[in-house]
């Protein structure tokens, strides 16, 4: 079954039509009409709520009212969430994401009796250390944004319910900055610290929520398992909030094919064409010596900092330095090619221009030396650089 055949769209057309309904009549009324049309929620998927229409029309501004409206949406439809038969152990990467969240859970559960003794000062000093710790949520978001969530919208109609994921992940960063530091805040401002509570509480178990009900189901269908695989694959380098252990996983790397005039790795494809700009756009200057320490490579740059020709190319890298530097290069390829060291750096000062040097010993997948690569920076102007500049500047 392909994964578009999920969004049925005379199905998602009536639901659109409901909710258009359901948000126009007054809030206290949206209760009685929710139990008037059970029939039709008990049978919503989460690939309806995926494909709603209103997504695929929503703007910035169509994604902030999403957002609002998020938390009130979900809530209606979750009798038929719920009901959705899914499966939850379909690859250990989706049970390690579970994982992950019953242990968020559980950590906001854990505050319950620090939120009920707000009046006591040692509570709020104690709760806003525990609060700080929710810090470690950045590492559920990151897999989330750079792991899960690409690999689900290209089997999306829209990627706006994504996107309001992420504005709830940001929605969640600012609570934990903001909460500690107002409970550590004298005299207590009890309206803002009230609210502040309920913000936490609100968006953290909403979140896990719609991942539970909406995101998770929809991937254990969407994605395949060479799909899982690339995720699990990944995962283990954004660690787990609260430290939670992932599932052991074996994931096989992908398997590249050779295609003549492309060069090809897990994270993408470029023609050759495309990979020299690349290069040659680098503010670096990068020389290559492979294992038998002959130079290789150099990236061609338009602000040349150091001479490079192409008669270096294949010349012992020995015979490209005064013999008063040989020694140290000798010393430091040796540490290299022994695994004593894996990278060395100096800078110096280069007519007025502060220059970093770095030599990197490049490795494969089991350890064997392959390889040192040189990385050349002007760094002058980062050095003055000062404050921060968040507006791009051309």
């Amino acid at each position: 079954m392909s994964p578009s055949s999920h969004f049925q769209l005379e199905r998602i057309a009536l639901l659109d039509a409901f909710l258009t309904t359901l948000f126009d009549i007054p809030e206290t009324d949206r209760s009685a009409y929710a139990r008037k049309h059970f029939a039709f929620i008990d049978e919503v998927t989460p690939f309806d709520v995926l494909g709603l229409n209103r997504f695929k029309q929503a703007d910035a501004a169509g994604v902030e009212a999403i957002r609002k409206q998020a938390g009130k949406l979900v809530h209606i439809l979750r009798r038929g969430l719920l009901r959705y038969s899914w499966n939850r152990e379909i690859h250990p990467a989706l049970i390690a994401f579970r994982k992950e969240n019953g242990d968020v859970t559980a950590a906001v559960l854990a505050l319950a009796p620090l939120f009920a003794k707000l009046h006591d000062p040692h509570t709020r000093t104690l709760l806003a250390a525990r609060i700080r710790g929710f810090s470690t949520l950045e590492r559920k978001f990151r897999k989330a944004e750079l792991l899960l969530h690409p690999a689900v919208d290209a089997h999306l109609p829209s990627p706006i319910p994504l996107k309001v994921l992420w504005a709830l992940h940001d929605d969640i960063r600012a609570v934990v900055r903001e909460l500690p530091e107002a409970l550590e805040t004298e005299p207590v401002d009890a309206e803002r610290l009230a609210e502040l509570v309920g913000r936490f509480h609100y968006d953290v178990t909403g979140l896990v929520e719609k991942e539970e009900l909406i995101l998770y189901p929809a991937a254990s269908v969407l994605l395949t398992s060479e799909a899982w695989d690339a995720l699990s694959a990944e995962m283990p380098g954004f660690g787990f909030a609260f430290g939670a252990d992932p599932v052991p996983v074996s994931a096989p790397g992908k398997t590249i094919r050779p295609v003549p005039g492309v060069f090809e790795t897990r994270t993408g494809r470029l023609d050759f064409d495309q990979l020299a700009l690349i290069l040659s756009a680098l503010p670096l200057e990068l020389t290559f010596i492979d294992a038998q320490d002959v130079t290789r490579f150099y990236n061609e740059t338009n602000d040349k900092l150091f001479a490079r020709t192409p008669q270096i190319i294949d010349r012992p890298v020995m015979n490209c330095h005064p013999e008063k530097v040989v020694k140290s290069v000798e010393r430091m390829l040796s540490a290299f090619k022994s695994g004593a060291s894996s990278r060395a750096e100096m800078w110096i000062d280069l007519h007025g221009r502060f220059i970093h040097i770095v030599y990197a010993a490049l490795r494969d997948a089991d350890g064997t030396y392959r390889g040192t690569l040189e990385i050349i920076q002007d760094a002058t102007r980062l050095r003055a650089l000062e404050g921060s500049n968040q507006e791009l500047t051309f």
